[in-house]
This record gives C-alpha cells, structure tokens and sequence, in this order.
C-alpha cells in the first residue's frame, strides 16, 4: 500500500503528506465479543497503525494516530469522536493537531 501510494504521489506535486491510522473500534460491544477475539481484532488494529506509521515516517511523511484520539482503556472506541458506529465527527479533524506524529518528531 505505502509503496503503491508514494508512486502514485511521485507523479503528481504535494508539500505535505498525512497517513491517517485506523480508529479505535465504535462498533465492538466488549460483552458481544470474547475477550481473546476482541484482544485479537485489536492487536491487528494495533500492528496495521504500527506499520503505517512507521511507513509514513520512512517517507517523509506525517501519522495522524486516530487510534489514540479514539480509543478507551480497554482499546474500544472511547465515543467521544465517533459520529455513529464507524465514522468520525468532523469536529475531530479541527482537534487533528493533537495526534499528529511529524515526521521531524
């Protein structure tokens, strides 16, 4: 993906370029799931973010880490940015600034 993404990028003019991570789950009931599944689905959530970040950073880009503005203690959606279930409120892109991991940091 991050390789596909800097080709397609390579081909056209940009100053800046932000990765956005995956948010924290708002659709998982913790008492709908077992524990080991929902550990599971998040440790994958945990790894892609990882990796995108660490991309982003090798290319000279910034990581906006949805994850950490989204997430509660247990790693669920924490509900205070999620619009619905899945999506984000458009509130959270003017509080942005806050979880953006610079690629100078």
């Amino acid at each position: 993906y991050l390789n596909w993404l800097a080709g397609r990028l390579a081909k056209t003019r940009h100053s800046a370029v932000t990765l956005q991570g995956i948010p924290a789950p708002g659709y998982i009931q913790a008492e709908e799931k077992d524990f080991e599944g929902c550990s599971v689905f998040l440790g994958m959530i945990h790894a892609v973010n990882l990796r995108l970040q660490a991309g982003a950073a090798a290319l000279g880009w910034s990581f906006l880490d949805v994850y950490a503005a989204t997430a509660d203690d247990s790693g669920l959606g924490n509900g205070r940015w999620h619009l619905d279930a899945y999506h984000l409120q458009p509130g959270f892109y003017a509080q942005a600034q806050n979880w953006l991991v610079d690629k100078n940091i």
